[in-house]
């Protein structure tokens, strides 16, 4: 890590410092070393600088080739470059010291607000102008109200008398006496109402019993005679057992897919620079069209040449798809050409392969394989 003091040694003076370096509010100050604070006022505007380019192109001497510099007036000869003095930062200047000083300031000032308020709150303050505690008070005046019952009386004004003492006149008591006034009934007895009992004329006639005629009981006869219920014999219930029928499961009768490829002649001479065809054939065995995957995988040395041809047209090594109907059967060409400096005895070899595209299985091959002579 880079310390102040490699720092300063990277400043060169003000007459190496760019014209443009300064601080964010004051285009006209910067600080000497390599500092967040400083900024680049050549495009009109306070921009960031990193640490590398102002230790390099502001502070170093090398601003005239920064391209802000360049395309500020002073770079294109607009206005004149005029040295500048750095800001003198010193002890009050350091981050760190402005935060302690102004901790303490505020610790002071509250220290003074904390005095100046148990200065007021006691009485240091009137001892000093001479006054004593109690003077200051007010006199306190009580005027007593009567009770509704009593009979107003006068209020007594206690008087003041010119001592500091604070005298307060007794609360006086009053007594309430209840009088009980007796309640009259002033309403008039009323006689009891006596009611006179009136003799009867004639005396009431017994009537004389009369024994009441008994009468047997008759038992009621029944308008008809239930008929008592008949009970069913229940029906034997039979469950039918349903036939289950079994559907035979057709079987789909596989179709045999096969192939067969031939060639008249499966091996030949040639001398160098010479081709030679090979004529083969390829059969569908199936009894069903069929389509087949045809190629060709050469060995031969280089310079050499092998390709396959279908209905006349060139297909490379493939793979190329043949259309074969049921039992028919596709002719075939395989070319080989040797290379025009190949050797007597050398040889290659050209395997011909046919494939069914609905059976994997149904596959066949040869091999064709040429020689060089003289």
């Amino acid at each position: 890590m880079v310390n102040d003091y490699e720092k300063m040694n990277d400043y060169r003076g003000p007459a190496h410092a760019c014209p443009y370096l300064g601080l964010f509010n004051d285009p006209d100050s910067y600080w000497p070393e390599v500092s967040k604070e400083n900024r680049c006022h050549a495009l009109g505007m306070a921009t960031s600088v990193d640490d590398n380019e102002q230790r390099t192109l502001c502070l170093g001497g090398g601003y005239p080739a920064c391209p802000r510099f360049l395309a500020s007036p002073a770079g294109r000869g607009m206005a004149p470059i005029a040295p500048r003095q750095p800001a003198n930062r010193g002890i009050l200047g350091s981050p760190i010291t402005i935060v302690v000083g102004g901790g303490l300031a505020l610790v002071l000032l509250l220290a003074c607000t904390i005095g100046l308020v148990l200065y007021q709150t006691s009485g240091f303050g009137r001892a000093a102008s001479g006054d004593t505690p109690n003077s200051a008070l007010p006199a306190v005046v009580e005027t007593e109200t009567p009770l509704p019952t009593d009979t107003p009386e006068p209020s007594a004004t206690p008087t003041v008398p010119p001592s500091p003492t604070l005298t307060i006149a007794p609360t006086r008591t009053a007594t309430v006496t209840r009088v009980q006034t007796p309640v009259t009934n002033t309403l008039a007895a009323t006689p009891a109402r006596t009611s006179t009992l009136r003799p009867p004329t004639q005396p009431p006639t017994a009537r004389p019993a009369t024994a009441r005629p008994t009468t047997p009981y008759r038992s009621p006869t029944p308008y008809y005679t239930p008929t008592p219920y008949r009970t069913s014999t229940p029906r034997a219930t039979y469950t039918v057992t349903p036939t289950r029928t079994i559907t035979p499961t057709r079987s789909p009768t596989p179709i045999p897919y096969g192939v067969a490829l031939t060639a008249g002649q499966t091996s030949q001479t040639l001398q160098a620079g010479q081709t030679v065809n090979f004529d083969a054939s390829m059969q569908n065995l199936a009894q069903v069209s069929d389509t087949f995957s045809v190629q060709i995988f050469p060995a031969v040395l280089g310079g050499w040449t092998a390709k396959l041809f279908v209905n006349g047209a060139d297909q490379g090594q493939g793979p190329v798809t043949v259309s074969v109907a049921a039992q028919a059967t596709q002719p075939i060409t395989v070319k080989i050409g040797a290379a025009a400096g190949a050797a007597a005895g050398d040889a290659g070899e050209v395997i011909l392969t046919a494939t069914s595209n609905s059976a994997a299985s149904a596959t066949d091959s040869i091999t064709l394989s040429v020689s060089v002579v003289q």
